[in-house]
């Protein structure tokens, strides 16, 4: 089926095209314009001044781009497409069959989308002039299982490498000043990867679903574990968290089955409950003696003042706990998951339990709430499948 189409094309879900004749007059081919369309090669004319980045997205018949030499904003080398100076590649496509690319010498920035969602690709080679990886350059490039990076890139794109599911190993360079969020995340055959000392923060969802990570070394220089930064890391089995990271957010380590020790710096100031929950094999949160804002005894994390528990870890042994008399508040999760726990005292000063506290607690068999109670959070007592009695004040 062929087609014209005149001045700007938005066009998404025309899954039977195969051939398309773009006219002069077109100046913007916009997002998603061909996206699932059956398309082989495809010719921009010269008159086209704007390419967005997810034109071409889910197109996996697609093997040349062709760009009028009279373009002024475009180019391509060998069917992949560039701008005009050939310093930015713009999009390799998903046809391609060719398991190796050496990106062409002059190239300083691979742009957002450029490689996504490729089948084929199994080793790509930088050049050493590349200072940026735009957002989502490589997502979902299955076969990706080596990237050879250079020491002038500067800024990683979010999402640059996720679902990239046989990717072992990567080393990023001191150079790389900025990571951003699920860089890494679903990358289920990350083995080995080294942070450099230059970056300050481990963004949100950086290594989530990475099943097969074993172990991490988080930079001194790091101030801050984003939300889910780690999540779904089940083969992590130790986490060092250096001095100087002062902000643990939430989620930060849910799901990391095989780490049985946690240790919180004297630096910590700020940390979400919620941090450590689904950690089944957590037996000890320790924090260290002179952090200012928090408190672990017994291995449970309280906050300095030992008025709110924060989380009692999942893995613990016992099926008894005493909540110490000092305590007003449970807070959100503090309790969430404790599978074994059969029986929990409340001191008789407690005023507060949070949202989903004793959620999943299955163990637990009976409950008595203070009068001095004065909310109960949603989802307090969720999933409590063995709990036979509890007795709620007035």
């Amino acid at each position: 089926m062929d087609i014209n189409i005149p001045l700007t094309i938005k066009m998404a879900n025309l899954f039977k095209l195969t051939d398309i004749n773009i006219p002069n007059s077109v100046t913007k081919i916009g997002s998603d314009a061909f996206s699932g369309c059956i398309l082989e090669t495809i010719e921009i004319p010269e008159n086209v001044s704007d390419i967005d980045y997810s034109a071409f997205n889910g197109c996996y018949n697609l093997s040349t781009i062709n760009v009028n030499e009279n373009n002024q904003n475009f180019s391509s080398i060998d069917g992949v497409l560039f701008n005009k100076d050939q310093t930015i590649i713009r999009k390799y496509p998903n046809g391609k069959k060719e398991i190796k690319y050496i990106i062409p010498d002059g190239v300083v920035e691979i742009g957002s989308y450029a490689f996504s969602d490729n089948s084929t690709l199994a080793n790509i080679e930088f050049s050493e002039e590349i200072s940026t990886i735009g957002d989502n350059a490589f997502c979902n490039c299955k076969k990706l299982s080596k990237v050879v990076i250079y020491d002038e890139i500067k800024t990683i794109g979010n999402s640059a490498f996720s679902e990239c599911s046989s990717l072992e190993e990567i080393e990023i360079p001191e150079s790389v000043e900025s990571i951003g969020y699920g860089v890494f995340e679903n990358c289920k055959s990350l083995i080995n990867i080294v942070l450099p000392s230059s970056i300050t923060s481990i963004p949100s969802s950086l290594f989530k679903n990475c099943i097969s990570l074993e172990e991490i070394e988080i930079p001194e220089s790091v101030t801050s574990i984003g939300g889910s930064a780690f999540s779904g890391c089940t083969s992590l089995e130790t986490m060092e968290i250096p001095d100087g990271v002062s902000w643990i957010y939430d989620n930060a380590f849910e799901g990391c089955t095989n780490i049985t020790t946690i240790e919180i710096p004297a630096s910590v100031y700020y940390m979400y409950s919620s941090a450590f929950i689904g950690c089944s094999n957590l037996e000890s949160i320790i924090v260290d003696e002179n952090n200012e804002n928090f408190i672990s005894e017994d291995g449970v994390l309280f906050n300095k003042a030992k008025t709110n528990i924060l989380r009692y870890p999942q893995g613990k042994e016992g099926t008894e706990y005493k909540i110490p008399s000092t305590v007003t508040k449970i807070d959100d999760g503090a309790f969430e998951g404790c599978s074994g726990l059969e029986s929990i005292e409340i001191p008789e000063i407690l005023t507060s339990i949070g949202n989903s506290a004793f959620n999943g607690c299955t163990s637990l068999e009976e409950i008595e709430i203070p009068e001095n109670v004065e909310s109960i959070g949603d989802h307090a007592f969720e999933g409590c499948s063995g709990l036979e009695s509890i007795e709620i004040p007035d």
